[in-house]
């Protein structure tokens, strides 16, 4: 069937998901070999594990390990105080690392957080260890709560190896600091916070972090956020559950964008999915380098739906009938055959950021298995036109 034919009747998305699977928890003591902070870093490590509970066995990890993320608690806390969020991480696939020190130093934290990374490496390659070849740390990310959300970007102004970082409440270390850090950053605040006012803190973070890479985001709640529940530490009501119910999805799409390169997961954070969200104020967004997903219903019948994230402008949806090796271009490498491709769609990004194309997949077995490549161009923060990655659409029924 001509290929140019099926892009008007022929969308599928196929979305990652984890089967069901126990989490483990274990205390840890990591060396410090920076010379910076603790001489010894404790943590509470939860894993995948096949059972559930302290020092379950961990769940043999897939080629190249799990991607980790290592948490900052705030002050006066302690990681394993935060158990719903590494607890959260863990049954989602992710090896969560809820640092312990530096209960009431925020220096200490912050020299900890760094020295974390490092351990972690040499950790996964001692033989031995029970996180021999576990951890992939390549795709590592920090995430904090408080002091530890600010700390995160004190840490990531002079990254030791994160990929990305996501801060809940945070306190704001200034402007210096936060202009420094030059990878994807997301920030998580609410407007009941009656810790830290979020456009003191949050909010001056967002404006500040001028050099990040792929996206920055500022989602903010409404007055059922607080500072506690955001992070899921304190969830003592049904509206601190349902706030945490969205806060770790949040969190868990944009890890699974950036430290697992799932596309899809940009719509719990900034996609449709999270601006459904009814304790939603606000969700302010900026662009580095366009992203195209797909999410929907993998069923003959249904409607799926292709999204752009670009800054305000036309946006434009190429398909073509495979892809092919990189051909550069000046808008970045295009990742389509070049023979078959088309312009399939033109949308307009707007305030939000996202352009999203509902399709309706037909109701007909003939077209059970045809798969179509997509790429998207879109619009940067400095005003360019750029290539998204291409995502195949695979019909099933």
């Amino acid at each position: 069937m001509n290929p140019r034919l099926l892009v008007a009747a022929i969308f599928f998305v196929s979305t990652f998901a984890l089967p069901a699977q126990g989490v483990g928890f274990r205390d840890l003591s990591f060396t410090n070999t920076t010379g910076q902070g603790s001489s010894s870093i404790p943590v509470r490590l939860y894993y995948p594990a096949s059972g559930s509970g302290q020092n379950a066995p961990l769940t043999p990890p897939p080629p190249g390990g799990y991607p980790v993320v290592v948490f900052l608690h705030g002050l006066f806390q302690i990681g394993r105080s935060y158990s719903a969020l590494g607890s959260h991480l863990a049954a989602h696939g992710y090896v969560a690392v809820m640092n312990d020190t530096g209960q009431f130093s925020p220096t200490l934290q912050a020299l900890d957080g760094a020295a974390l990374f490092h351990a972690l490496v040499t950790t996964n390659a001692q033989p031995g260890s029970f996180l021999q070849g576990a951890l992939d740390m390549t795709n590592a990310g920090l995430c904090g709560h408080s002091v530890g959300g600010g700390n995160t970007v004190t840490v990531l102004a002079t990254n030791p190896g994160y990929k990305a970082g996501l801060c809940y409440a945070p306190i704001y270390p200034g402007a210096s600091t936060t202009s420094q850090v030059d990878v994807p950053l997301g920030i998580i605040q609410a407007e009941g916070d009656l810790v830290l006012a979020w456009w003191l803190t949050g909010l001056s973070m967002f404006n500040a972090a001028d050099n990040f890479t792929g996206l920055k985001f500022f989602y903010l709640f409404d007055l059922s956020g607080g500072h506690n529940n955001v992070p899921g530490l304190f969830v003592l009501t049904s509206a601190d559950q349902q706030v945490w119910d969205r806060s770790r999805r949040v969190m868990t799409g944009f890890f699974d964008r950036y430290l697992r390169d799932e596309v899809a997961g940009l719509d719990e954070a900034i996609g449709a999915s999270a601006l459904a969200e009814p304790r939603l104020t606000s969700i302010d967004v900026e662009i580095e380098a366009p992203d195209l997903w797909l999410t929907g219903q993998p069923t003959l019948g249904q409607t799926v739906q292709i999204t752009m994230s670009s800054e305000p402008g036309f946006v434009l949806y190429l398909a073509a009938a495979a892809t092919s090796a990189p051909v550069a271009t000046q808008f970045g490498n295009l990742l389509l055959d070049l023979p078959t491709a088309i312009l399939a769609f033109t949308n307009v990004a707007g305030p939000s950021r996202v352009a999203t194309v509902p399709l309706a997949i037909p109701n007909s077995g003939q077209l059970v298995g045809t798969q179509i490549p997509f790429q998207g161009l879109g619009l940067d923060n400095m005003g360019s036109y750029g290539f998204t990655g291409a995502t195949t659409l695979v019909v099933s029924n």
